[in-house]
């Protein structure tokens, strides 16, 4: 309170009393809680600090205080909050940086004071306190509600291990509030101060921490919860910086930046500021639909007695144009329109559920006006039994739609994913885009940055290492094509020429000619029509600053005609390929019968076999820069020239990389066109071979490498072979190509106790050396141990769990059961036959998932796990990787691994031995890591198989008879 002069013979309490009384008779004040702090200045008395005894009282007086502007003799008085002098400075920061974003034309943007946490957002969100204890600890509570996700944010004070209320059963309390609150809130955030000074954040083990440490660490890592606070938060004379203060988020994409700065006043712990970017999308939760029906069997009919030979007269394009306009034409005259209206959001509720709704709006209008105990009876007993109805319409609507692949789908991501995933974004100038439109143009100028502007037209010299028999036609028979376009998947979005795939499907015989026809007479003139050659992109969010569109990943559309003709050249090209041997032996992407699965066995079945011989490993891990964008097109149709690609084969190629463009679609509205200046085309089916056989120089002249794509790493024993000469030869060729290396994401994992630890550079540039990194989506430490990828799977799987056991709190068992196969257990199967565990904790880690799973609803809990599996139909996560590991085990002793089954298995071929004639010869092992490979451990599974199920001709009646045994 300022400009309070001292009155004689009065107390400073009673003036304090008068002034209040004016504000609110309400308030009133002691006069053991009325001080004079500071310094007279002038003729400015010290200021007076007031202490109400309620948190309430002193926001009463701070909203009510303009009322002393109309009083005369307290007019002069004026009251603020208590704030420190750095709180007053960052208070004014914070209002200007307000200002300034107002300004530049941010709209619906406030500030708002919860204690000590400082929250800025956008106005469509309804805040809450929920009332959850964790006492004797402090904490408080937000939930954040917006019209598609709720999330919630957390503070929590622990104090120090052996103050006074600082015991095992408070921590055990204050552990079971965050699992239960992760429980029903997946999208939360916690702050605070938890004193575990002993955790080292940065590092996978728990060496050196308390038990009720590792609990908490064990506590994060099974609910995928991350903690990103890396740097000490507090600092005290004569003792070692700590880091105190967390920040702990199950959703590390939710913060774009963090930073740690100087403490506030005398405290001698760090601030710590958070920007976090929640994006939503406001829409009506009803909106009128309007659907097309096509008849797709009239069409066909109709299409069957149409006379295309008027085609053979026209170049490329008309014959495009022409065929298009007769497929609009039939899409048109066989197809009705309707429209209905619809709630986006709870498509269960009919008319009927709307009706029931409102008359229970009815009931509580009535009790208001007239509030006696039947009206209230009426309304609670009608009330309850609409929620119950509503449960019913909904887990009925949910068990409809479990056969339509479809419309499941839809409804479970409508839940689990954001509607809208590109907000808008910042543009050049640093600033907000304006609308949608203005985005679509941003990030297609972000994704036209990509491209190779530095194409050298010198094209190097380039001698291949034998003559090879050349490739220059192709025949375009109806056949082809026909089967092409019965594999066709219904569920494929058109492209930009919004010719729906089903309707190339349905009428595939009577498409088939035309479309051979099309496609000859365009491979012959060397030329593609216009619409083959645009690109729809959708932008595709990866993890960092929402707001940067350089944090975006371009997903392109392509024409499902010009599809169909890129895979009948893909599959003569990758016969030829064969055939003359273009295809390197240790390339595993994009390929017929290999897949990341082959890539990660064969290395870690060398990597393994070299522990076991007690040789170290060291692995280089390789990554170039937007590879797929860079390529020229002059080098690379040079290559493809010196390999025998020729004739008609080589125009269409050319045809097919010149003069494309592409825009962007955010939200329905397009970008400006932009030309794809270099790189393979982005969607299409023959890019990604193309680009294998750019890279296939470059894989032959390395000597223990395996690649998937633009993924490669080098490996080698390094007393035996120097792996900086192979290093060497891989940065000058990046060069040579114009493929650059992005060598702050190369790096080296050094396997092996005896491992000497040499050190690698790229071009002067030392690689950085790691314990741990992901290898194709498995995390591959320098032990060839699992433990972190079980973490991290169950991480995942169980982050899934939580969310959809918040967005459907009652479901069905069928639905439970399609929802986990869907959703959930992928995560925990993912190239399973690599990392699969051996150690005891974490199997049971994986199967724990499982468990928790199966008790999802409250009548499954009843029962034990053996018969919540029986009722789910779902088999326990053992019998699922003995099932998988038998499968592997079937594609390598059938082949079906072309090119990667050499030196993996040891057959015992003997007639006399009892059951099939493909029974695995065990090897000898020393170590641990190679006696849980995938061979050794699948030898009693694979040997003990009947002879009808290993006899099996393909993988699927493999599958079925196997199946059958169990």
């Amino acid at each position: 309170m300022y400009n309070v002069k001292p009155v004689a013979n009065k107390q400073d309490v009673d003036v304090v009393n008068d002034v209040l009384e004016v504000i609110d008779p309400s308030l009133v004040i002691g006069p053991e809680n009325v001080f004079r702090v500071g310094k007279a200045v002038g003729d400015k008395p010290r200021l007076l600090k007031l202490q109400f005894k309620t948190q309430q009282m002193a926001r009463l007086c701070l909203k009510k205080k303009s009322s002393l502007l109309q009083h005369p003799q307290f007019a002069h008085i004026t009251i603020s909050d208590d704030k420190t002098p750095g709180q007053l400075k960052h208070l004014n920061n914070l209002r200007d940086e307000l200002k300034r974003r107002l300004d530049v034309g941010e709209k619906d943007l406030t500030i708002k004071y919860v204690n000590h946490i400082k929250l800025k957002f956008q106005n469509f969100f309804k805040i809450t306190q929920i009332c959850i204890s964790v006492k004797p600890y402090d904490s408080l509570w937000l939930k954040f509600e917006g019209n598609e996700q709720t999330f919630v944010i957390a503070c929590i004070y622990r104090p120090p291990t052996g103050a006074s209320f600082n015991n095992h059963e408070n921590d055990k309390n204050l552990f079971n509030t965050i699992q239960s609150t992760i429980n029903q809130y997946p999208n939360l955030i916690i702050m605070g101060d938890f004193n575990f000074p002993c955790i080292d954040w940065s590092a996978k083990n728990t060496t050196g921490q308390t038990i009720i440490e590792k609990q908490f660490s064990e506590l994060l890592l099974e609910n995928n919860l991350s903690q990103i606070v890396t740097e000490p938060t507090r600092f005290r004379s004569q003792q070692r910086p700590s880091l105190l203060d967390l920040v702990i988020l199950s959703d590390v994409n939710l913060v774009s930046s963090l930073n740690v700065s100087n403490p506030v006043g005398t405290s001698d712990h760090s601030k710590i500021e958070i920007e976090l970017q929640i994006m939503i999308y406001s829409e009506p939760n009803a909106r009128i639909k309007t659907t097309s029906i096509v008849d797709y069997t009239r069409i066909d009919e109709s299409l069957l007695t149409y006379d295309w030979n008027g085609l053979d007269s026209l170049n490329a394009e008309e014959q495009w144009k022409h065929f298009k306009s007769i497929l609009q034409t039939c899409i048109t005259t066989n197809s009705r329109l309707f429209t209905n209206r619809l709630r986006k959001d709870k498509p269960w509720i009919n008319q009927h559920m709307l009706d029931k709704i409102k008359y229970k709006a009815k009931l509580w209008k009535k009790f208001k006006r007239q509030p006696t105990e039947d009206n209230f009876s009426a309304y609670k007993t009608f009330s309850n039994q609409l929620k119950s109805d509503l449960q019913i319409a909904r887990c009925n609507y949910e068990n409809s739609i479990l056969n339509k692949p479809k419309l499941f789908y839809s409804h479970v991501r409508k839940f689990i994913s954001s509607r809208v995933s590109v907000p808008l974004v910042r543009n050049a100038s640093g600033l907000l885009c304006s609308d949608h439109t203005e985005t679509a143009n941003t990030l297609a100028d972000s994704f036209a940055a990509t491209y190779n502007l530095n194409i050298n037209n010198n094209i190097p010299s380039f001698m291949p290492t034998s003559t090879f028999s050349g490739l220059s036609y192709i025949n375009f028979t109806p056949d082809l094509v026909k089967s092409q376009l019965c594999a066709i998947k219904l569920n494929t979005a058109p492209g930009p020429d919004q010719i729906p795939p089903k309707l190339l499907k349905t009428c595939a015989a009577s498409l088939s000619g035309p479309l051979a026809k099309m496609m000859t007479k365009s491979f012959l003139q060397g030329t593609l029509p216009y619409e083959w050659l645009q690109a729809t992109i959708t932008p595709l969010y990866k993890s960092g600053d929402k707001l940067d569109p350089a944090n975006y990943r371009p997903v392109s559309l392509t024409s499902t005609c010009c599809k169909i003709m890129e895979k009948v050249i893909v599959k003569e090209l990758l016969t030829y390929m064969r055939k003359n041997n273009l295809i390197p032996e240790h390339q595993h992407g994009f390929l017929p019968g290999r897949s990341v699965v082959t890539n990660l066995l064969s290395c870690t079945n060398l990597w393994t076999k070299m522990l076991d011989t007690n040789q170290p490993v060291d692995i280089i891990y390789l990554d170039f820069s937007k590879a797929f964008d860079k390529v020229p097109h002059n080098l690379l149709l040079a290559k493809l020239e010196s390999y025998g690609v020729t004739g008609n084969l080589l125009d269409w190629i050319r045809a097919f990389l010149s003069n494309r463009n592409y825009c962007v679609k955010v939200c329905g509205k397009f970008s400006y066109s932009k030309p794809v200046l270099s790189g393979v085309p982005q969607g299409s089916v023959l890019g990604p071979i193309l680009f294998l056989l750019y890279t296939a120089d470059l894989l032959f002249s390395l000597d223990s490498y395996s690649a998937y794509a633009d993924d490669i790493k080098l490996f080698a024993n390094p007393l035996v072979t120097d792996l900086q000469d192979q290093l060497n030869l891989i940065f000058q060729w990046s060069e040579k190509w114009q493929i650059p290396l992005n060598i702050a994401k190369c790096c080296v994992l050094q396997c092996g106790h005896n491992n000497p630890k040499y050190l690698y550079h790229i071009n002067g540039t030392l690689l950085s050396v790691k314990t741990s990194t992901k290898d194709l989506g498995v995390i591959v430490n320098d032990k060839l141990g699992w433990s972190e990828q079980c973490l991290a799977s169950v991480g995942r799987a169980r982050k899934m769990f939580y969310l959809l056991k918040h967005v459907f709190p009652n479901p069905s068992v069928s639905f439970i059961s399609k929802v986990y196969i869907t959703y959930i257990r992928p995560h925990l199967e993912f190239a399973i036959p690599v990392w699969r565990p051996y150690l005891l904790k974490d199997i049971d880690l994986l199967e724990r998932t499982q468990h928790l799973v199966t008790r999802w609803t409250h009548c499954l809990r009843q029962v034990s796990y053996e018969q919540r599996l029986e009722i789910l139909k779902i088999p326990d996560l053992r019998a699922r990787q003995n099932r998988a590991d038998a499968i592997q085990i079937f594609r390598l002793t059938n082949g079906l691994f072309p090119g990667v089954t050499r030196n993996f298995l040891q057959i015992q071929y003997h007639d006399r031995l009892r059951g099939h004639s493909y029974k695995l010869k065990k090897e000898p092992f020393k170590t641990t890591v190679r006696k849980n490979y995938l061979t050794n451990r699948a030898f009693d599974i694979w040997n003990g198989l009947p002879d009808n199920v290993v006899a099996a001709v393909t993988v699927s009646s493999f599958k079925n008879q196997y199946d059958t045994l169990q």
